[in-house]
């Protein structure tokens, strides 16, 4: 949980950050960032996982460098499945974010703001970013269940005891729905805390 939360987090705030920033870019740079997410978003996040890897047992092989632990062997890792976790779903989130901000920048109230003297950061903080938050929102049942579906390949490939091998171990399916149950109560809390903030700080200023 600690993997799959954390891995949430990233994709979320780093797709953000990232599509904010391309709003600042000239539309030559913007096709070529658009490009550039395709390529990435066809790309496995498997092949992913393995070129990491790959290349973090080369660099030790030619450095004697160990920079980060690779397999949980009888002890979990994190910093790295939390990175090939989110890779995906942040080119992924990033390509929704884009278009949302893209979609709210055509409305009639940015036009007017932007009329009205304001600059465009004041703009796309104080006004845009509220309704693409709210956006962002109906969206996170999707990124959550992609990034479960591809945890259980994380924990495969980097040998973690996680969900996978305790559904292996469970015979029964009754205790199988428990297992599963469990998976999905702290999201279900997430949720309605992230609601509740939104609600808080968004909706109500």
């Amino acid at each position: 949980m600690v993997i799959l939360f954390s891995a949430l987090v990233l994709t979320i705030l780093v797709s953000f950050f990232i599509s904010f920033a391309f709003l600042f870019l000239s539309k030559h740079f913007n096709q070529i960032f658009k490009n550039l997410l395709l390529v990435m978003d066809s790309i496995p996040d498997i092949i992913i996982i393995l070129i990491c890897q790959l290349l973090f047992i080369k660099l030790y092989q030619s450095t004697g460098f160990k920079i980060l632990k690779l397999y949980g062997i009888g002890d979990n890792v994190y910093l790295l499945p939390i990175i090939c976790l989110s890779f995906v779903p942040i080119v992924m989130v990033t390509k929704i974010m884009i278009k949302i901000f893209e979609e709210e920048i055509e409305e009639q109230y940015v036009e007017f703001a932007f009329a009205k003297g304001l600059s465009r950061t004041t703009v796309l903080i104080n006004h845009v970013v509220r309704n693409v938050i709210k956006s962002l929102y109906s969206h996170i049942g999707l990124i959550y269940w992609y990034m479960l579906s591809s945890l259980f390949v994380i924990e495969f490939l980097f040998q973690m005891q996680g969900f996978t091998p305790l559904l292996y171990r469970v015979s029964d399916s009754s205790l199988s729905s428990v297992v599963i149950i469990m998976i999905l109560i702290p999201f279900g809390l997430m949720k309605i805390a992230s609601f509740k903030i939104y609600e808080r700080r968004v909706l109500n200023g």
